[in-house]
């Protein structure tokens, strides 16, 4: 099933919540900015989160996708990172290996809050 995911409450930085999902989040560079994926991982990990990271082809707004019902880190990512509802998808696969994958676009160039 692909659609929008719905709101549910925020769970805040280092959130037992997030941290007890123990979601596998990977991170996917989406821009020609050399280590984004790296240090936004890094990042995520110093959060509690369970992070790798890769590169796919170029995209414009940052994506989240669902690939394992993990809620809270769902709700966590798109709020830290500004992800609106129709950038994130719910696409069912327990078989992918991850729960959730970021693609970093242009627009999380411009505006990363993070180191």
């Amino acid at each position: 099933a692909t659609g929008a995911a719905g709101p549910i409450a925020v769970p805040g930085e280092n959130s037992t919540l997030v941290i007890e999902e123990a979601a596998k989040v990977f991170v996917q560079n989406g821009t020609q900015v050399s280590g984004l994926a790296g240090r936004n991982t890094e990042y995520l990990r110093s959060q509690g989160i369970n992070a790798t990271e890769g590169n796919v082809d170029q995209t414009g707004a940052t994506q989240i996708i669902i690939y394992n019902a993990k809620p809270y880190t769902v709700v966590y990512l798109a709020s830290l990172m500004n992800v609106v509802s129709t950038n994130i998808r719910n696409n069912f696969d327990p078989n992918v290996g991850v729960d959730i994958a970021i693609i970093l676009g242009s627009d999380w160039v411009n505006n990363n809050p993070m180191p």
